[in-house]
């Protein structure tokens, strides 16, 4: 459930830092990603020639896209610091604080329970229980995800992620009377190597905070299109737009828009697109409505 927080208008978005170019074992430009296309310097490089030695110096980090494709993505921080890996202490209190408030309800349900014994009641305040035991281990796998070590070795199957994470949320969307519609799956049927858990975690929170956004009747449309090395997932809501935390800004730890939420989706979702060699944006749409997520991740080529 969302706040009564105001929509921020469209020049307001959630990305990850830097702009990526994908190259080749010989240097040479294969692809890159949407920031880098829009940048004045990495925009003009011509797909098929020599990246200058001296952007390919001073890119900041270069991590494997696929052991078997021989490309790299480079990024490059255009004067933005790559995210952090663990907490501050401000983020650390906030943690706690929300730690402490799913348990202090697990523990109140049982003291409550002990009161009412068995009957209507007690197999109410169970129910509460198991929701807040399930939203406790929620909570836990997201913090991993989000400030935990990740090797992004595996081989990832992309089409079978995104196939899984939305099967996964269909009863969500069905609960709340939204469409859930996925085009182009088959585009992502692209090898690459990566930690999977953490790209279905990221791909999983643009999914519900659009389902989450809708309105009932509403449609949740995931595409996926291709580029020479590279896909970019969309997932485009019908909802009110990017809205402002009641607290700090969109897409920071524990800063969310939702009653009861955790403010870690969007954090999961900047991380796994960084550490893949990825862009994440995420905006209200131009039209004022609505918000379009847009995760650019680098592949082997076609």
């Amino acid at each position: 459930m969302l706040s009564g927080a105001a929509p921020l208008p469209p020049e307001v978005e959630v990305a990850s830092p830097g702009a990526v170019l994908v190259v080749d074992e010989d240097g040479r430009l294969r692809d890159r990603s949407p920031r880098a296309s829009v940048d004045p310097a990495l925009g003009t490089l011509v797909i098929g020639e020599l990246v200058p030695e001296a952007i390919q110096r001073g890119a900041n980090a270069k991590r494997l896209v696929h052991d078997g494709s021989a490309l790299d993505a480079l990024w490059l921080s255009l004067g933005e610091p790559p995210p952090p890996s663990g907490l501050d202490e401000r983020d650390f209190a906030a943690m706690l604080h929300r730690l402490r408030n799913v348990v202090g309800i697990l523990v109140a349900s049982l003291d409550t329970e002990d009161l009412v014994g068995s009957g209507p009641a007690s197999s109410q305040v169970g129910s509460m229980r198991r929701r807040e035991v399930d939203r406790l281990v929620d909570v836990v796998s997201t913090l991993g995800l989000a400030f935990g070590p990740s090797s992004a070795r595996g081989f990832v199957d992309l089409e079978l992620t995104l196939r899984r994470t939305l099967d996964a949320l269909r009863g969500s969307a069905q609960r709340r009377d939204v469409q859930l519609r996925l085009e182009g799956g088959a585009r992502a049927r692209r090898p690459r190597t990566g930690d999977e858990p953490l790209l279905a975690a990221a791909i999983h929170a643009l999914v519900i905070n659009a389902i989450d956004a809708s309105d009932a009747g509403g449609q949740v449309l995931m595409q996926v299109s291709e580029g020479p090395a590279s896909i970019t997932i969309s997932v485009d809501d019908q909802g009110p737009g990017l809205l402002r935390p009641a607290k700090g800004e969109p897409g920071t730890p524990f800063q969310s828009s939702k009653r009861g939420g955790v403010g870690l989706g969007l954090v999961v979702a900047k991380r796994a697109a960084f550490v893949h060699g990825g862009e994440l944006h995420v905006a209200t749409r131009p039209a004022g409505r609505g918000v379009g997520a847009l995760l650019w991740l680098p592949t082997a080529e076609r």
